[in-house]
């Protein structure tokens, strides 16, 4: 398999921007911004690239849909379980 040698540019409105901090983050409204993070990607040299591709590469093989899924629904379970002891507690 080659080595990988792009760049992600992600909405900074993606959910998914904030687990990948390795992508150049862009507001696709703002086209000065887009225009400037677009040129961002193209202007890093291949051992940066290659070097953001493989961090996001293994923050995805670890973070699947799975494992957040699981956090997400812990996550609703600790909320649940910290309102029903607020509203016990009144």
């Amino acid at each position: 398999q080659e080595q990988p040698n792009g760049a992600l540019v992600i909405s900074e409105f993606a959910g998914a921007s904030v687990e990948l901090p390795y992508a150049i983050r862009t507001n696709p409204y703002d086209s000065k911004d887009l225009k400037d993070s677009l040129l961002s990607a193209l202007s890093l040299d291949v051992s940066e690239r290659s070097l953001r591709i493989k961090r996001m590469y293994e923050i995805v093989k670890h973070y699947d849909v799975q494992r957040w899924g699981q956090d997400f629904l812990e996550g609703l379970e600790k909320a649940t379980d910290t309102r029903t002891a607020c509203i016990r507690a009144e």
